[in-house]
């Protein structure tokens, strides 16, 4: 067992200084030596104070006092530069909100001027009264409610220009009024004798509606008019197929052409047809040889380790030597004893006892630091020895190698396609399979792979997918003429609140592999708008 000893007249002193700088430590840290979020937000608050940011400033002592919440003086800094900023800030918006006019500078100096307020305080009142203030100025800048779809539409885009800035529910409750109106307008010409019997013109009428003020209503019907208008406009696709059969082609066509097309079996006059010729060449076989090598874990070689027994002997000597030491130690501290006792008998101040004790307790004090030397010795050389392992694992690693041999199976086709615009495509491709045999490794664990030969018309599908491509690139390019005709009747940049030219340009629009339904007429009509210049840089409605 291993004893601790002091010197006399040390347990006060050591005592109290082990026991002082943890708790100035501990103390240092809880008081906020670390908090690097409120470090870092005092040094923006200093950087924006020195260029005169006093929103800045305040955004950042907020963030320092949210940061360290115990910190007092800090928290009542932040609250007195935040009041100072929102003074400052309303004080501005104030001014830049007089309107004396309502063109857009002023507007948007307002809301900027707004802005800054409500970087302070979200909530204030003062900044939604001057946006209020702005709202009013840009309805009256965009004008009444008219009846009209296309003034009705540019209307929605003047109110949304600034709705994000102005944020208040007044203003919020507006633009909801302007495109509940422009959806109003759409209904009321989708209810028109020449409109009603058309699919294409209620399902672009009724889908921008819907998507100008969504109702379960409005949903209703334009599905209804989605699903009259799509089974009577969309061309049946009729591929004749010779040759070997691989599945069907047709399907994997219109898969790759969004749904435009529909199969069929037999073509009507406005289905288009293609006729593909299909050979499938001979499979064809190769086979290569390559090595593999796999690593195996062969064992665990355990060695005894050489360090071990060198720190082992230091240990066993170094404990020795301490334990040497410290019996001299308490030898000599008991003589010292002896001889302080011997002495204040007499407390003489010249004499053979003073100079016997002296000589016994300094005879104490070397042998006690001996012995702490003795002591640290050995502690090093425990230490040493504990952090060595007495045994040594090496595992044993080794490489297995065995040939492997790789099979592909490879089918390559080509076919003549003809399709409406006339005269023969030639197509082809080519897909393959692989497969590999070997007989594996027993030490490194790994079993035959025998080999397993591809069975019946193992490239059907893969052909079948190939070739579905290349039918639909041949359609594709059918219904992109067709989209061309439509558009020379109804064009896109001339948009016309008329049964014919809804219905076509929904036509259209629906071959050219978008839809007529939702925010496509809208977009369209904002786009028309803008080439007029009548609402540039204007947002487009987007559906809620």
């Amino acid at each position: 067992m291993r004893r601790r000893i002091r010197g006399r007249g040390e347990r006060t002193s050591a005592g109290r200084s082990f026991l002082i700088v943890p708790v100035c430590a501990l103390l240092w840290l809880g008081c906020g030596g670390h908090n690097l979020a409120r470090d870092r937000a005092l040094a923006a608050a200093d950087a924006a104070r020195a260029r005169g940011d006093v929103v800045g400033e305040a955004v950042a002592l907020r963030d320092a006092c949210a940061a360290a919440p115990r910190d007092t003086k800090l928290c009542a800094r932040a609250a007195d530069t935040l009041q100072v900023a929102l003074a400052a800030t309303r004080d501005a918006a104030d001014a830049a909100c007089a309107l004396a006019d309502a063109s857009a500078p002023a507007l948007d100096g307002c809301l900027a001027a707004v802005a800054w307020v409500r970087v302070l305080d979200p909530a204030d009142l003062v900044a939604q009264h001057l946006a209020d203030v702005a709202g009013r100025a840009q309805v009256a800048a965009c004008g009444p409610l008219p009846d009209e779809p296309t003034a009705a539409i540019r209307l929605v885009r003047c109110a949304e220009a600034r709705e994000a800035a102005i944020a208040t529910p007044t203003y919020a409750a507006w633009v909801t009024t302007t495109r509940q109106h422009a959806a109003a307008q759409l209904i009321g010409l989708a209810a028109g004798p020449d409109v009603a019997a058309r699919d294409g013109a209620q399902l672009a009428l009724l889908g921008a509606a819907q998507c100008l003020a969504p109702s379960d209503e409005l949903t209703r019907r334009s599905d209804q008019a989605a699903t009259a208008f799509v089974a009577a406009i969309r061309p049946d696709l009729v591929v004749r197929l010779r040759g070997p059969r691989v599945g069907d082609v047709c399907a994997a066509a219109a898969g790759g052409l969004a749904d435009r097309v529909a199969c069929a079996v037999a073509p009507d006059d406005d289905a288009i047809v293609v006729d593909a010729a299909l050979v499938i060449d001979p499979v064809q076989h190769q086979a290569w040889e390559s090595l593999r090598t796999e690593r195996y874990l062969a064992g665990v070689d355990r060695i005894e380790n050489p360090a071990y027994l060198v720190r082992a002997d230091d240990e066993r000597s170094s404990r020795e030597a301490m334990r040497e030491a410290e019996r001299h130690y308490l030898r000599d501290d008991a003589r010292c004893d002896e001889a302080e006792q011997a002495y204040r008998k007499l407390y003489c101040t010249d004499c053979a006892e003073l100079e016997a004790r002296d000589r016994a307790c300094d005879r104490a004090r070397v042998s006690k630091e001996l012995y702490e030397r003795r002591e640290s010795d050995w502690q090093r050389a425990r230490n040493d020895l504990d952090a060595t392992a007495p045994v040594l694992e090496q595992e044993d690693w080794r490489d297995d190698t065995f040939t492997v041999r790789t099979h592909r199976w490879t089918a390559a086709w080509h076919a003549d396609l003809a399709g409406p615009a006339g005269g023969v495509a030639q197509v082809g491709g080519a897909t393959s399979v692989d497969d590999q045999e070997h007989g594996g490794s027993r030490a490194a664990g790994i079993g035959a792979d025998p080999l397993t030969e591809p069975t019946g018309a193992w490239y059907a599908a893969a052909v079948r997918d190939q070739l579905g491509a290349q039918i639909a690139a041949v359609a594709d390019a059918e219904l992109a003429r067709r989209v061309q005709q439509a558009r020379a009747t109804c064009p896109a940049d001339a948009p016309a609140w008329t049964a014919d030219w809804l219905d076509c340009w929904a036509r259209a629009t629906f071959l050219a592999g978008d839809s007529p339904r939702g925010a496509t007429l809208l977009r369209t009509e904002a786009a028309a708008d803008d080439r007029r210049g009548a609402s540039a840089g204007l947002p487009v409605p987007a559906c809620r």
